[in-house]
């Protein structure tokens, strides 16, 4: 009589079980350099995420070696809201206030690259459109794409053992770079600064 190996089923369902591990990591701004001040007013800051996410607020995951899904990041909120709110207060920080009808300048932003993947190395690549316009005239003021796709080793730290934290942070880091990268360009500062 052969004997039925019980092993198999236990290993099967623990796999499963990191492959639905799920973790919400909020994505904050924090400046990345000392700022200068622009000063003034929005009347808007729009984000579009184009990424074609079923998941609005998922952006990254701690891959196994067939690139399997061990575990998932996830921001607090949707990424267009999450990006939103980094810009509003990258631009507070330079004394820049979003405040409805208080001008004609509007700032749009399409995020179409905005993930985190980590397995023997953790890489975060983030992409997205800014524009600024003059409500009153609809003339575009500022147009730039910008973006960074940053690579660090994990070794032996990667996939069943790779940290979400550490993840988060590369994500973080690599948000923060990209919208001060914005927010400091002079030609970005120019258009908020314009008059009619």
């Amino acid at each position: 009589m052969v004997r039925k190996n019980s092993l198999g089923p236990l290993v099967a369902l623990f796999v499963l079980a990191l492959g639905a591990c799920s973790n919400t990591l909020p994505l904050n701004y924090t400046g990345t350099e000392k700022v200068g001040s622009i000063s003034g007013a929005v009347s808007s800051i729009t984000v579009s995420d184009r990424r074609g996410e079923s998941d609005p607020s998922w952006y990254g995951a701690i891959r196994g070696g067939y690139g399997n899904p061990l575990k998932t990041l996830h921001s607090a909120k949707p990424i267009n809201d999450t990006v939103r709110e980094a810009f509003v207060a990258a631009l507070a920080a330079r004394g820049v206030r979003v405040e409805p009808g208080s001008n004609d300048k509007s700032i749009s932003v399409v995020v179409t690259d905005f993930e985190a993947d980590s397995m023997m190395r953790s890489e975060a690549k983030i992409r997205m459109t800014v524009t600024v316009a003059d409500l009153a005239t609809g003339r575009q003021l500022y147009r730039d794409e910008v973006g960074e796709n940053p690579v660090e080793w994990t070794g032996a730290g990667g996939g069943i053992f790779g940290s979400p934290q550490a993840l988060q942070g590369l994500t973080e880091r690599t948000m923060n770079r990209v919208i001060d990268e914005v927010s400091d360009n002079p030609t970005f500062q120019v258009a908020l600064r314009s008059h009619n």
